[in-house]
């Protein structure tokens, strides 16, 4: 069975880990290029409409070194990775009906 809240379901895909996803985007994706944009980094797309290498590289450090940083997550500091682990444990208990699901909002 594919199951989604924003992700219409479709056979063989993952709806609903794409809904997850869709809760930390901002946080650890948009949140790391506009820093960069802000920070007067200047990128060039290529003829075929991608990012060149070496631009994706220094996209994913930053989004690693993101996911690596401390956040506030229900009073205590804990990186943004384990923010993502613990809201997937609190998604799989609200799928088996055991408890109602609060979406992460992250302080900004």
């Amino acid at each position: 069975m594919f199951i989604g809240f924003l992700h219409k379901p479709q056979p063989g895909k993952a709806g609903l880990l794409f809904d997850f996803v869709e809760e930390f985007r901002a946080p650890a994706v948009d949140r790391v290029v506009f820093s960069l944009l802000n920070l007067g980094k200047s990128y060039t797309v290529a003829e075929d409409g991608t990012l060149p290498v070496e631009v994706r590289r220094e996209v994913a450090r930053q989004v690693i070194r993101r996911l690596q940083t401390p956040t506030l997550y229900h009073g205590v500091k804990v990186t943004l990775e384990a923010v993502m682990s613990r809201q997937a444990q609190a998604l799989l208990h609200h799928v088996e009906g055991k408890e109602p699901y609060e979406c992460y909002l992250m302080p900004w």
